[in-house]
């Protein structure tokens, strides 16, 4: 898993950034917060936050690993209503 880091105005913009970097969403995604950023004054002092993302190793399961399939029964018959 290599990490790499990301640097925006606050860590929600930098955890999205990198989702598009990896292209996954954020929810698999390691994330490391290496700064929370700073906003400043009127722009002074302004620090970016950054962060460190790696994509989670995930484990694929096959179709032959799944659990068994559902049984679909057969359509219930109508009854019609005599008048």
């Amino acid at each position: 898993m290599e990490f790499r880091e990301f640097s925006a105005k606050t860590v929600d913009e930098a955890i999205t950034k990198a989702s598009i970097e990896f292209e996954t969403s954020s929810e698999n995604l390691e994330i490391q917060v290496v700064s929370q950023g700073k906003a400043g004054f009127l722009g002074f002092g302004a620090k970016p936050a950054i962060i460190k993302a790696a994509k989670k190793e995930t484990t694929e399961i096959f179709p032959e690993e799944k659990a068994e399939p559902v049984k679909k029964s057969a359509p219930a018959k109508k009854q019609e209503k005599k008048t």
